[in-house]
């Protein structure tokens, strides 16, 4: 049989299973490698409940017999073990939470930038975050009219070119950044003026042709790739 009791000191809180028949001097040393407070500098309090430790009106029964056993000293299920150090210069409060007392390796951003084994260097490699080329607008001719749903921050879908009306649900999702009306020079016979709309798409997958009959707006969040290995994974 075991019983479950709370354990904190100043740098650590846990849940622990204990032998009932474990001495308190037993139960010192191995709480020795859970709070990192030596044995010898260990005072143990017994306390109903976690959050009555420091609590004022709440003092703790101290446990200094190291011969008895925690059933006999009357310790109950979730009840709590408070770890006093007595000599904090054998081991600082803090000792083990403080990381400003951890030595940090820091590198200016000019040496960073020279290396070559860096995320930084990876990403300009492959041309991904902000080193992905510019994408052109998602634009093109068009003689329709925008509707009035279609205005800038909306989401929307781009229907695949020559589809019907119907939504498929492998169509682009972006988001609308313009719609207006574009005048082009003479000298481009494959523009038509018109009312255009320029889509920023979530994902690079090509151009769409800017007409607004192929767009359509409505609420398109983006697609999470991950969302099937999640699921997989919960299965």
């Amino acid at each position: 049989m075991s019983l479950n009791v709370f354990v904190r000191s100043p740098d650590t809180y846990s849940e622990r299973r204990f032998d009932p028949n474990l001495t308190i001097g037993a139960l010192k040393a191995k709480l020795e490698s859970i709070t990192g407070i030596p044995y010898s500098s260990q005072v143990l309090y017994r306390f109903s409940s976690p959050d009555d430790v420091g609590k004022e009106g709440a003092p703790g029964v101290v446990m200094q017999d190291d011969g008895r056993t925690l059933a006999e000293e009357g310790v109950t299920e979730w009840e709590c073990i408070s770890v006093t150090n007595i000599n904090p210069n054998a081991n600082p409060e803090g000792e083990f939470t403080d990381v400003s007392r951890v030595d940090k390796y820091e590198i200016s951003q000019d040496e960073y930038e020279k290396r070559n084994d860096t995320v930084l260097q990876d990403l300009k490699a492959r041309g991904l975050g902000r080193f992905a080329p510019p994408s052109a607008p998602n634009s093109a001719q068009s003689t329709h009219h925008a509707t009035p749903e279609m205005i800038v921050g909306k989401r929307c879908i781009v229907r695949h070119l020559g589809a019907n009306e119907d939504v498929v649900g492998d169509e682009p999702r972006g988001t609308i950044e313009f719609v207006g009306r574009t005048e082009f020079g003479k000298g481009n016979s494959q523009a038509e003026d018109g009312d255009w709309v320029g889509v920023k798409l979530d994902e690079p997958t090509g151009k769409n042709d800017g007409s607004p009959e192929r767009i359509v707006v409505g609420e398109w969040p983006e697609i999470d790739e991950f969302a099937d290995e999640e699921d997989e994974d919960e299965i």
